[in-house]
């Protein structure tokens, strides 16, 4: 029997392996430890997104315009700075934060119901974008993709039950 339990995101999905706490951590994992075997799922793409009644719904998005609108931040580690915030800082540019969630499902309803915008996966957003509840824009910025892994501890190599939900995990979020 496999049992599966969220657990809250600490940003220590490493040392949850090491400590036998998980035995699957599904993540941007972006180191290689000796005793922890992991396979890439997907590369998460980032995209601008805001409701349709947004005041630059239809405008071209400059980095200018970029940066003077509120955003909405996505922070499961409550930090309200993220990747757009370093890439940002690196042209000495900033943006304002407005509000934090920690959960996509509430920015995506929040978004829906203000004049924010969002950098988010987007193969978290894509229903929304194809359902007209949100648009798209292009990024004025490069954010490189996020790798999602799926990660175990070496020790649990031989379990046929961890195998099977590896493979499926993959095979469901890959395609």
């Amino acid at each position: 029997a496999i049992d599966l339990y969220a657990v809250p995101f600490r940003g220590d999905g490493e040392q949850l392996l090491l400590d036998a706490q998980v035995d699957l951590v599904l993540d941007y994992y972006p180191t290689s430890h000796p005793h922890i075997h992991s396979k890439l799922i997907f590369e998460n793409h980032f995209t601008c997104v805001m409701p349709p009644s947004h005041p630059r719904a239809k405008d071209d998005m400059s980095l200018e315009t970029f940066c003077t609108e509120e955003h909405l931040l996505v922070s499961l580690s409550g930090d309200p700075k993220g990747i757009v915030d370093s890439r940002l800082k690196e042209m000495n540019l900033s943006r304002r934060v407005a509000i934090t969630v920690n959960s996509f499902s509430s920015a995506i309803h929040l978004l829906k119901q203000s004049n924010l915008m969002s950098v988010m996966p987007r193969s978290v957003v894509c229903g929304d974008i194809h359902a007209g509840t949100l648009i798209e824009k292009p990024l004025p910025l490069v954010v490189p993709p996020a790798p999602i892994s799926i990660a175990w501890h070496k020790r649990s190599a031989n379990s046929q039950a961890l195998k099977w939900l590896i493979n499926e995990v993959h095979t469901c979020l890959s395609e």
